[in-house]
């Protein structure tokens, strides 16, 4: 269900006649939806394109759309959107996703004209599209300005599934007050974990369908086993991959070597003994959401491939695209939004800079979100693009990006209309991860394993408990000086998984979409 609008005056031009684009400046902003959702169904947009609902009608997965100022882009010329399928709470897949805005891109250029460029817009899921679609399928999507920001759906999914398993330990345990819980998850506080389970708890569960599904078709372990599965592994099969044995759909989760905790233990806000029996007892999720005593594995064929095909974003061609990146601290305390951590940002510019040594595509608002203002700072971004390109035709892309940058980019602090550039001096929080000792970059879906060292824990652990944890970490545990099992230096762009035949090992498409000419001067 897709829907678009844009300056026209049939009466004038003649009903019948085609559509002439006198009032189109040949630009689109496009409104993604936000959430996480799994299924199989095409969605609804709510009705009616967001440009002309107010922002108290607006529910649901689009609640940025009144934010992006969609009627007064179309009163200066632009063409604005949105799909069902650009909407993440309908299918949290990013190739769908990308597929069907490539599909946009190609009606409108026949039917209405050619295509300058596509800015995108919209928070939290619908930021996940705009990095994710830049990243691995670069020349459909110019541009970006996310709100609430995620780096991909596999490391956010990671929080997902580590909170999931945490809060079930908690509950089953005494002795875990608020803030000691807060200090092993690294989250905004206590209610920030349950807050994920509640949200996002159930994509993890074969039997969380929507319910165009009938109850007799759904999957049941005991009395269907071969019914529907609606989980998230299942809702990306055809992405993910299957396993060769059993053809299960692989599910990028692992907690094999995690030391859940260990920040918390090294800074005294744990005891040893906390430790020790909450990584004893932490366990895992086995493939139909329920806890098991063993911890979470996936296979390194399965690590290798979330990287190479862009499934972890930021490896691909994320730099050859301009973004402001608007992220909100006070969102840290909100209930319900409270996931969405101001740390996230930073976690895609710490990729940026170990994999392109810049972060000079992105830039960070923070503070208050003027999403409509950053369209039109990105749109001088795009501008700045072509003047430059003009000059210099044969420099790369992701030069022509860093090298345009226009000093209203810049990263800022803001507050209302105002913009200070410095970013704000707030404290962030990280994340379960980050607080087991690993990167801010949060892509290690998969670590390394090294020995056990009694140097990374305080004089406080006795030779017992010591012994303990080389029992409960018999491979070792997560070495995060090293790269992620399955890391390459930069993943393939423009995959494609099949059609009527899916492919066990997705192809690059040979001749990628070529970016849009720059307008002719006149």
């Amino acid at each position: 269900v897709t829907r678009l609008a844009v300056l026209d005056d049939p009466h004038a031009r003649g009903r019948h006649d085609a559509f002439r684009p006198k009032s189109w400046n040949h630009k689109m902003v496009w409104h993604f939806g936000e959430s996480c959702g799994t299924g199989y169904e095409q969605g609804d947009d709510g009705g009616e394109i967001t440009a002309f609902s107010p922002l108290s009608s607006i529910g649901g997965e689009n609640l940025a759309g009144p934010l992006l100022d969609l009627p007064g882009l179309l009163s200066n010329g632009y063409m604005v959107g949105e799909s069902s399928l650009t909407i993440f709470g309908v299918h949290c897949n990013q190739v769908l996703s990308a597929e069907t805005l490539m599909m946009i891109r190609e009606y409108v250029t026949n039917h209405y004209g050619q295509v300058h460029s596509i800015v995108g817009g919209g928070g939290s899921g619908g930021a996940i599209q705009q990095y994710t679609i830049a990243n691995g399928y670069p020349g459909v999507l110019d541009g970006g300005t996310p709100i609430l920001s995620f780096p991909d759906v596999v490391s956010t999914a990671m929080t997902v599934g580590d909170c999931v398993v945490l809060k079930h330990y908690f509950n089953a345990h005494k002795g875990w007050g608020l803030g000691t819980q807060t200090a092993v998850t690294g989250l905004a506080s206590s209610a920030a974990c349950s807050d994920w389970e509640d949200l996002f708890g159930d994509n993890l569960k074969p039997t969380s369908c929507p319910g165009e599904i009938p109850d007799a078709e759904r999957y049941n372990a005991e009395t269907n086993p071969h019914g529907v599965r609606c989980d998230l592994q299942d809702d990306l099969k055809n992405v993910l991959g299957t396993d060769r044995k059993t053809g299960a759909a692989l599910r990028p989760l692992d907690n094999v070597g995690v030391q859940y905790g260990l920040k918390a233990l090294q800074s005294g806000k744990i005891t040893s003994a906390q430790f020790v029996a909450l990584n004893r007892g932490v366990g895992g999720l086995d493939l139909d959401g329920n806890f098991m005593p063993e911890r979470e594995a996936m296979s390194t064929y399965e690590a290798r491939r979330v990287f190479r095909n862009s499934l972890v974003g930021e490896y691909g061609a994320i730099n050859q695209a301009p973004f402001i990146d608007q992220t909100i601290p006070v969102t840290d305390e909100v209930p319900s939004v409270d996931i969405h951590d101001e740390i996230r940002p930073y976690e895609i510019r710490a990729r940026l800079d170990a994999n392109y040594n810049s972060h000079a595509s992105q830039a960070i608002w923070s503070g208050v979100p003027l999403p409509s203002t950053a369209i039109v700072v990105v749109e001088q971004w795009l501008n700045a693009i072509d003047r430059l390109q003009a000059h210099y035709p044969y420099k790369s892309r992701a030069w022509l990006v860093a090298h345009a940058r226009p000093a209203a980019a810049a990263d800022q602090c803001r507050a209302g209309g105002v913009g200070v550039p410095v970013g704000c001096s707030v404290l962030m929080h990280s994340s379960p991860r980050q607080a087991a000792g690993g990167p801010i970059s949060e892509d290690v879906v998969k670590c390394r394993l090294r020995p056990l060292r009694p140097s990374d824990y305080p004089p406080s652990l006795t030779v017992k408990q010591y012994l303990a944890l080389e029992k409960i970490f018999p491979t070792g545990v997560c070495d995060y000086k090293s790269h992620s099992v399955g890391w390459v230096r930069h993943s393939r762009t423009w995959v494609s998984y099949g059609d009527q035949t899916l492919y066990r090992e997705p192809v690059v498409v040979p001749y990628p979409l070529v970016r849009s000419a720059v307008p002719t001067r006149r």
